[in-house]
C-alpha cells in the first residue's frame, strides 16, 4: 500500500492499529498483521528506502507506536507499508489504522538586507 502524505516529513515513528483482544473473539485477532515492513519514498518512481520492520502484538494494544530503529533524516513525500504475515487467517488480513509521524523539515529562511 503506497501513501501519499500531506506533507514532507521525515518520519520518526509510525502507529498501526487493530481491533482489540478485549473487543474481539480469536478468529479476528488471526487476521491481525503481524509483522511488516515501512519503506519512504522521496517520489512516487524513486527507489524506496526501507525504513524498519516492527511486531504487531496481538494481545497488546489496540493502537501500537514503533520508532524507526534507524532514524531517516531523508524527508519522504510517500510511504509504503507492507504486511508481511498475520496471526494466522488464511484468507485475508485486516487493517483498521495506520498512521505516520515526524517531523516537517524547516524551511530555509531568506534574508534581505
Amino acid at each position: 500500500m503506497l501513501i501519499l502524505l500531506s506533507q514532507p516529513l521525515t518520519i520518526s515513528h509510525v502507529t498501526l492499529g487493530h481491533i482489540s483482544h478485549l473487543q474481539s473473539t480469536d478468529d479476528f485477532l488471526s487476521s491481525a498483521p503481524r509483522t511488516f515492513t515501512v519503506y519512504g519514498l522521496r517520489t512516487e518512481d524513486e527507489e524506496q528506502i526501507r525504513l524498519g520492520t516492527f511486531v504487531y502484538n496481538r494481545a497488546g494494544e489496540s493502537l501500537q507506536t514503533f520508532k524507526l530503529p534507524d532514524l531517516k533524516k531523508d524527508v519522504f513525500r510517500y510511504v509504503k507499508l507492507q504486511i508481511d504475515d498475520n496471526w494466522g487467517h488464511e484468507t485475508y488480513t485486516c487493517l483498521y489504522n495506520f498512521r505516520v509521524h515526524g517531523k516537517m523539515p524547516m524551511a530555509e529562511l531568506e534574508i534581505t538586507t
